[in-house]
């Protein structure tokens, strides 16, 4: 479709301070290629049409879904009775549904990395639900729906417990319909980075180094450090970085099992307290202890 893509903010979905909301479309018109601020997992009910990202399309039908991450432009065209359910998922939230799901390979394929096969045109198999599957995503998104229109205390808490149900549904069936055969004996480059990640995530406490990665991910340390910037448009050595830092900010404001700055430093693989406490005041301005306390004083 013509035009430069538009962005749909925050704003328009997810104002007065939601963290999710639903977007049923019945009869989904054709509608040029967008972007969102927000991630969006797209459920098909019914009907056909093909959906747009980029200079790539592909045709879809009921019980397709996909994961579209707010960098990604898409659009639809040739709808016929195309109808959907937009799930529309602020990024903290899916940030703390990934601090449970994320040694689930399938989270950080759909999540982190299909998208990535659309720019490179390798995207050939669309995530597909069977009838049952589809059923219980329209459940949950139902019981979501629910608690969004009773707007108790605890409906945020109820609806991120339904979308871990979707989510967690989606990446076993990714892992499923992804996994190498007798036909095709070598995963696709997001299966085994989504492999990795998680392998990443259950070993934060030891030196990982890139040939380390490398042979965990079946590659030459030249060929992985390509593969992996490319699909995650960071270096290996960065996102390294960012998920040890991003475990010891939890783990410094976990009260309900509260360790020492040398345990979070070890358990986050820094080696000793000195060491993470340089990396932690060049990543945040502070020190862990300050930090520590400031968000302790945050919570009261």
């Amino acid at each position: 479709m013509p035009g430069r893509p538009y962005t749909i903010t925050r704003r328009s979905f997810l104002d007065h301070g939601k963290r999710l909301n639903i977007h049923r479309v019945q009869r989904q018109e054709p509608v040029g290629q967008h972007r969102h601020e927000f991630f969006e997992i797209v459920v098909v009910l019914s009907g056909t049409g093909t959906h747009v990202t980029g200079t790539y399309r592909h045709h879809l039908q009921g019980g397709d879904i996909f994961v579209l991450n707010p960098r990604r432009t898409h659009g639809y065209e040739d709808c016929l009775s195309l109808n959907i359910i937009n799930v529309l998922i602020r990024d903290d939230v899916l940030t703390r549904i990934g601090r449970s799901l994320g040694d689930l390979p399938g989270y950080h394929a759909l999540f982190h990395l299909e998208s990535s096969r659309w720019r490179q045109r390798e995207y050939t198999s669309r995530l597909h639900l069977s009838p049952a599957e589809l059923e219980r995503v329209e459940e949950w998104v139902h019981r979501m729906e629910e608690e969004m229109r009773r707007g108790a205390r605890a409906a945020n808490l109820l609806q991120e417990a339904c979308l871990a149900f979707i989510i967690d549904l989606l990446c076993r069936h990714y892992e499923r319909q992804n996994a190498p055969t007798r036909q095709h004996p070598v995963p696709s480059t997001p299966h085994r980075l989504g492999h990795l990640l998680s392998w990443i995530e259950k070993n934060l406490d030891r030196p990982l180094k890139i040939i380390h990665l490398a042979e965990q991910s079946g590659m030459s340390s030249r060929t992985f450090y390509r593969v992996f910037r490319t699909a995650l448009q960071v270096t290996p050595q960065a996102y390294l970085a960012r998920a040890r830092m991003q475990r010891a900010t939890e783990m410094l404001t976990d009260a309900s099992h509260p360790l020492s700055i040398t345990e979070i430093a070890l358990a986050c693989g820094y080696g000793d307290s000195n060491y993470f406490t340089r990396c932690f005041r060049a990543a945040t301005g502070q020190s862990p202890s300050a930090y520590r306390q400031q968000q302790g004083a945050a919570r009261k």
